[in-house]
């Protein structure tokens, strides 16, 4: 995680709260449509009936977007309404996304996941992969996915699980099944025979309505009812770029029906604020969201919290988002043993030059686990890191700081750098900041040894007033 990341993360929710059509950041997230090719035709995509050119992504477009995400996008899907390993450039956009920075996700229907295709995903440096088995019978599975079939899916499924153990490969892995009335029925049998086989987590997802804009789709499922109120937070957040290069909204619009710009001419930060992106955006400012006639309008999709705003969580952390939505039924965190002692080595970045009285900052913790448990945030027992604020005279201001996420979790042996979010004392002093992890129910870890923590000394300045409004 780099410290400009969450600074930008700020700078977005901070824009979506003044309901502003001009964005002070960019976009944290994107969805990069690497091929709009499918081998399938499955009852509840519209891929089928979508209208658009069967095509990859130019390689020249995908660098260029690459070379301009790097530094403020966190996190990026590389598959859309196409099976992401028809593309043969499909690794080589994985590494060079990741090699910049930007965390990568792809879902495919695993099909063609052989056992090359399985080694060439292991050996990319791919964060997130999502394999998809929408029933556990043969009978289901094939009424749902047409053209695939179970037997061989299931195989490639079972052998890529074998193949990530054997590797002891750190690539997270969600086996799901989409929820529907079609296949409801297995949901608790789909689960049974899949969990323990050495996926991160098996999960029942929740059926896409694709903002209910196809009647035969939303038939698969009662269409879930629009927001009434609120305003949404993808325009504020990230953008979605089809395989042409043509930017959209969001994912919904599978179609293309509301271009904002095309990253073939354009750059990302021109499309960010440019005039298409901004009409987008008051459509949502005023009492009442002016949506009619634009697939927004009756999309049920979610809306952002004023705490997620100003923390810059939530929808405006995508690399957390994402890990934490995909991850949410993977194995929760054990508790640790006080007996371990020495569990974490942490190294602190501060921030150069003194911080404001109450501000919001941001350090950079570069975490070591020494320890044989994979640490991570899963769970009632989560592991995070967090800090304490103590005076020159040894009293402890700030004992309960807030917590960051171990996102992505910590593995035995291995080093990450994570951004601690930090808020200074209310009043003006020079302070010691110690930065330690908490595992929630268990205790905090310095308590074990203090080796487990570290101390950074801070100037803290009086608060600049707010400017006077004339």
């Amino acid at each position: 995680m780099r410290i400009p990341s969450l600074q930008n993360r700020l700078r977005l929710g901070q824009s979506y709260l003044r309901k502003s059509d001009v964005s002070d950041g960019l976009p944290v997230y994107l969805v990069v449509e690497s091929t709009s090719i499918c081998n399938l035709k499955c009852i509840m995509c519209p891929y089928p009936s979508m209208g658009r050119k069967n095509e990859h992504m130019s390689m020249t477009v995908f660098e260029r977007i690459v070379a301009e995400g790097a530094g403020f996008v966190e996190f990026m899907w590389l598959h859309l309404f196409g099976e992401p390993l028809i593309n043969k450039n499909i690794y080589r956009m994985i590494d060079m996304a990741e090699d910049a920075g930007i965390r990568t996700g792809i879902s495919t229907n695993a099909t063609l996941l052989d056992e090359k295709a399985a080694n060439a995903v292991l050996d990319s440096k791919l964060s997130i992969i999502l394999l998809c088995l929408d029933g556990a019978t043969k009978e289901t599975f094939e009424r749902i996915r047409l053209g695939a079939k179970f037997d061989k899916v299931a195989a490639n499924i079972r052998r890529f699980a074998e193949t990530k153990r054997s590797r002891q490969s750190n690539l997270k892995v969600d086996l799901q099944m989409i929820d529907m009335t079609a296949n409801r029925q297995e949901e608790e049998l789909f689960l049974q025979q899949w969990r323990g086989q050495g996926f991160d987590s098996v999960t029942v997802k929740p059926f896409h309505t694709w903002a209910n804009q196809d009647e035969s789709l939303i038939q698969i499922t009662p269409p879930a009812p629009p927001h009434q109120s609120g305003q949404c937070y993808e325009p504020w957040t990230g953008l979605t770029v089809l395989a042409d290069g043509t930017v959209v909204p969001c994912c919904n619009d599978y179609a293309g029906r509301l271009p904002l710009g095309d990253l073939k001419t354009q750059s990302l930060g021109e499309v960010w604020n440019a005039e298409p992106m901004r009409a987008l955006r008051r459509r949502f400012l005023g009492e009442e969201p002016d949506l009619a006639g634009t697939i927004c309008e009756g999309c049920p999709y979610g809306v952002a919290t004023e705490l997620q705003a100003c923390t810059g969580t939530g929808p405006f952390d995508a690399v957390g988002q994402q890990f934490d939505h995909y991850m949410r039924g993977a194995n929760p965190m054990p508790r640790l043993q006080p007996t371990e002692h020495r569990i974490l080595d942490l190294h602190v970045t501060p921030p150069e030059g003194p911080v404001s009285a109450g501000e919001a900052f941001a350090c950079e913790v570069k975490a070591y686990n020494l320890s044989s448990c994979n640490l991570s945030s899963i769970g009632e027992n989560g592991v995070y890191l967090s800090y304490h604020w103590v005076a020159p005279a040894g009293t402890c201001l700030v004992v309960d700081g807030e917590r960051t996420p171990l996102i992505p979790d910590l593995a035995p042996g291995i080093d990450r750098k994570y951004a601690l979010r930090v808020v200074a004392p209310d009043l003006p002093g020079n302070y010691a900041l110690v930065v330690t992890a908490v595992q929630e129910g268990v205790g905090w870890l310095e308590d074990w040894d203090p080796n487990n923590a570290t101390t950074s000394m801070l100037a803290v300045t009086a608060a600049q007033p707010a400017p006077v409004q004339l």
